[in-house]
């Protein structure tokens, strides 16, 4: 399912952080988060960008999550139980990413990111236009 609506605490604004950056790169003329906090679904909030749809990917393998970032999109991706990182890069041995915790620009090994993204439920939100 979807990155869940229904999450709070701290995990609700390390959600909301991953989406409104998303949405920000994407041009949003809005306030994202808001948006979110109003129980709107990342899927939802991505949807109002002109020309801009957003997609939940579940139970996908990291290949193919990573196929979207190949085709340009970034891809937000549930790491833990109060976890995402936003997708920007990969290559044949590494992903590149940014923690929504901190903000910070991160590297880590394919076997790593794979092993991760299946810890966190292999939940993933992008988009296409």
């Amino acid at each position: 399912y979807e990155i869940c609506a229904c999450l709070v605490g701290s995990e609700m604004c390390i959600r909301d952080s991953a989406v409104t950056t998303v949405c920000n790169y994407l041009g949003a003329d809005y306030n994202a988060a808001a948006y979110m906090e109003q129980g709107y679904t990342a899927v939802q909030t991505m949807n109002m960008i002109s020309g801009v749809h957003g997609i939940s990917l579940t139970g996908i393998t990291c290949e193919k999550a990573l196929s979207y970032v190949g085709e340009g999109s970034l891809v937000i991706a549930k790491t833990g139980e109060d976890e995402y990182i936003i997708i920007t890069a990969y290559n044949s041995s590494e992903i590149a990413y940014i923690e929504s915790s901190s903000g910070s620009v991160k590297t880590m090994s394919m076997n790593d990111a794979g092993k991760m993204f299946s810890q966190g439920g292999n939940i993933y939100v992008t988009y296409y236009k």
